[in-house]
């Protein structure tokens, strides 16, 4: 799961653990246990509340982030700033992935990154942005606006992060 966050040992055995991850929040709606995680895309940058400074004559805002793919490949990550009317396609960093990662198709993390023309808000000295992240796979999936949300580990709507530009 995605909240893992130090692994102390790892034991074998032939019966699921009884532990109350397992038994409860590792599962979806049916009773099923989780197997795969969602097609995701999710903003790191700028960080949520977070007040960014754009210069007056390069008035860009850099979005940096991470996306996964599950069945296939994540083929494109767009962002928006301006509430999902005007998407930009954001680059995927493919080159860091290792060749020995990459057999056949690849179906892990890439990272990607856009810088966003805040054009229609430039008159403006401070301004709040909620920025947002969607990506699609090799099969064509469009990662959903909201998701149907089992128990929070299978959340996978667009990433959405709120913060504040300023001009210097």
């Amino acid at each position: 799961a995605r909240n893992v966050k130090w692994l102390k040992s790892i034991r074998l055995s032939r019966e699921p653990s009884d532990s109350p991850w397992n038994q409860n929040y590792y599962r979806k709606a049916d009773g099923s246990h989780i197997q795969k995680l969602r097609m995701q895309s999710i903003i790191l940058s700028p960080e949520e509340g977070e007040t960014i400074t754009c210069n007056r004559h390069d008035d860009k805002i850099h979005i940096k982030g991470v996306a996964y793919g599950v069945d296939s490949s994540v083929c494109k990550v767009e962002v928006s700033i301006d509430g999902g009317f005007n998407w930009m396609e954001a680059t995927l960093l493919t080159d860091e992935i290792l060749k020995d990662d990459s057999v056949g198709s690849y179906h892990g993390w890439v990272r990607f990154v856009a810088d966003v023309d805040a054009g229609t808000i430039k008159d403006k000295a401070i301004v709040e942005i909620c920025a947002l992240a969607r990506a699609t796979d090799s099969n064509g999936n469009v990662q959903p606006q909201v998701s149907t949300k089992q128990r929070g580990y299978l959340y996978n709507g667009w990433s959405i992060v709120q913060f504040k530009r300023v001009k210097n």
